[in-house]
């Protein structure tokens, strides 16, 4: 071991006294608070993960359960909508039935030959109009007046 310059105490001869350096217990001691440190590290990442796991699972299942019974009440409702379309189908059916018996020729002419008093008519009680003549010339001249009229105040305004 070479002396050093620094090894001497106020120009002393004697050695200074130098203490016996422990970096190797130094370096191990700082290896295990890495190795505890990057273990705890690992557990809490490992809890927190799990957790994150845990909280999407019961989100999925509450989301899939609350799906569920809003399937179920449409089900329901399907179920009491489609029984009343049957009961309304039912009845329209009885409707028409009644409708078309109503709606022959035989109970329209009986009910107003019995209920209501008519008759076919026979020569005596008819009446015929010859149409050959024009029993309405009056109006259409009163159309003919107000459409000259009218076409006057069309061609004033043109």
């Amino acid at each position: 071991m070479g002396v050093r310059e620094y090894d001497y105490i106020r120009g002393n001869t004697a050695l200074a006294p130098e203490r016996k350096i422990r970096e190797a217990e130094k370096q191990r001691e700082k290896q295990n608070k890495q190795k505890a440190k990057r273990a705890y590290e690992k557990k809490m990442n490992l809890l927190i993960s799990g957790f994150t796991v845990g909280t999407i699972m019961f989100a999925l299942g509450a989301t899939t359960l609350f799906l569920d019974s809003k399937i179920h009440d449409y089900q329901k409702q399907l179920l009491i909508l489609e029984s009343n379309m049957k009961e309304e189908e039912d009845v329209n059916a009885a409707i028409n039935v009644e409708m078309l018996k109503f709606a022959s020729f035989d109970k329209i002419k009986s009910t107003a030959e019995e209920e209501l008093g008519m008759v076919y008519p026979n020569s005596e009680s008819t009446i015929t109009i010859d149409m050959s003549k024009e029993y309405f010339s009056h109006l259409k001249t009163k159309e003919n007046n107000k459409n000259n009229f009218l076409q006057k105040i069309m061609a004033a305004f043109n």
